[in-house]
């Protein structure tokens, strides 16, 4: 199935200026106090990095074609890098200071990530300096330690060398993960009626994310990682069998909610057609062949089951019909049109319960006696608010049990003590108590 993607790119080049920084509350600019030196001359390490960034800025942007290309845009303006070995160089010493600050907070990990998040998004698009920025804090924790336990020092180096690889990694595609959701919502059996409502809910919903947003406290911005391909085939993996079992059909059998017919079984049949041909026409990964052949072997099973359950529930049903009479199954069916099965499986009641109450008292109170039924299971509400008016239900339901509207209307208002309607006339009443009692309602 064509779908529009939801993503648009965008063409051409941005650009962002870099931005300052602010260090955590306790900060104080550091000073040698045995040489007098003022930062970033305090020690060898800060006077390095400023050195460092120094020489970087005699070559830049002449140092890489990249940068070169960078030069000749519209937006370069050397006055925003002047100050780059001061700002990499504060920004290393609030990252030491941040770090041995909150080490022991309950947080830590989180706090730091944070920081150093909000610390990178500082150097604008493109980041110039950022890798001397990131190769000497990694520096910094590997080296110095600040007394910190290898297992907490291991998940910061693998905090920041996470940076590195992004930098030598595609870019996720949206588009691509869109592309491969889409071809799992054409091969899942959504027309199968258990599913068709969950349909619009998984195309609104995009799995895009693999973890929920969460705001960073320093920038305030929402952040969160965008899923891979393999992990998304993975997920939906997982969906489909989280999906699948959450039908059981003999149980839906034996509350009366399904019922191996012609409908179900062409529903099923298209279905488990639809996906093998999907199989066939598109390409799929070996991730998403796994999806589909779990799709396709519980269609298949299930049409296994229809084709050996079914004949013989349709004895059963014969039998049924044979021993009570027709006009009980006559009503449920013209009932069903208006949600009947579908009100009772979301109910505490079971269609079988409803149809044998039916069946014993199926004769000349057969008609007061299962509006009453109706009414106590909650469905004669239902069934004329879903009606355009009173009237046009008590029509309705004349048609269903061929009697008049006003019949329909008395045995109705005869339910409700307000209305003062002749219960010597409409009987519907003096059967509730007898069907709660039979049903267990108090």
């Amino acid at each position: 199935m064509a779908s529009k993607k939801p993503f648009y790119q965008v063409q051409g080049e941005f650009f962002m200026p870099p931005t300052d920084t602010r260090p955590i509350k306790g900060y104080s600019v550091p000073k040698n106090e045995e040489t007098g030196k003022e930062f970033p001359f305090c020690c060898d390490f800060h006077e390095g990095v400023y050195n460092s960034v120094v020489e970087y800025l005699k070559e830049f942007p002449n140092c890489c074609d990249e940068h070169k290309a960078f030069a000749k845009g519209p937006f370069f303006d050397m006055k925003y890098y002047t100050n780059l070995p001061m700002k990499i160089v504060m920004q290393v010493h609030f990252t030491e200071h941040h770090i041995t600050t909150v080490l022991e907070d309950e947080d830590w990990l989180n706090e730091i990530q944070d920081y150093i998040d909000y610390t990178l998004a500082s150097f604008g698009h493109p980041a110039i300096g950022l890798n001397y920025y990131l190769n000497n804090i990694r520096h910094a924790i590997d080296h110095n330690g600040w007394a910190m336990p290898d297992e907490k020092k291991d998940q910061l180096l693998s905090f920041i060398d996470s940076y590195s690889i992004k930098s030598e990694s595609d870019p996720v595609d949206l588009d691509i993960l869109y592309d491969v959701y889409r071809k799992w919502l054409d091969a899942f059996p959504f027309e199968i009626e258990f599913f068709k409502k969950l349909k619009p809910i998984h195309e609104k919903n995009l799995p895009f994310l693999a973890e929920k947003p969460r705001i960073n406290r320093y920038s305030k911005q929402s952040k969160a990682k965008i899923i891979s391909k393999n992990n998304l085939v993975k997920a939906l993996l997982k969906r489909t069998r989280h999906l699948l079992s959450q039908i059981d059909i003999p149980n839906l059998i034996e509350t009366g909610v399904f019922e191996i017919d012609n409908k179900s079984k062409m529903e099923f049949a298209s279905a488990s057609l639809k996906t093998g041909v999907e199989a066939l026409v598109k390409e799929y990964s070996e991730g998403e062949i796994e999806y589909l052949d779990v799709l396709n072997q519980w269609l298949s099973l299930h049409q296994k089951y229809f084709d050996t359950v079914g004949p013989i529930m349709r004895e059963d049903r014969l039998n049924i019909t044979s021993k009570a009479d027709e006009n009980v199954e006559n009503v449920i069916e013209q009932l069903n049109e208006f949600e009947l099965k579908s009100f009772i499986s979301k109910s505490k009641f079971r269609l079988s319960t409803v149809r044998q109450l039916m069946q014993t008292h199926n004769g000349k109170e057969f008609m007061p006696y299962t509006i009453a039924l109706l009414h106590c299971i909650g469905y004669l509400h239902y069934f004329i608010d879903h009606q355009t008016t009173k009237s046009k239900a008590q029509i309705q339901l004349g048609k269903i049990f061929g009697r008049t509207p006003r019949q329909m209307q008395g045995n109705i208002n005869v339910l409700n003590p307000i209305l003062q309607e002749d219960a010597s006339q409409y009987t519907s009443i003096k059967y509730v108590n007898q069907i709660k009692k039979a049903l267990g309602i108090e």
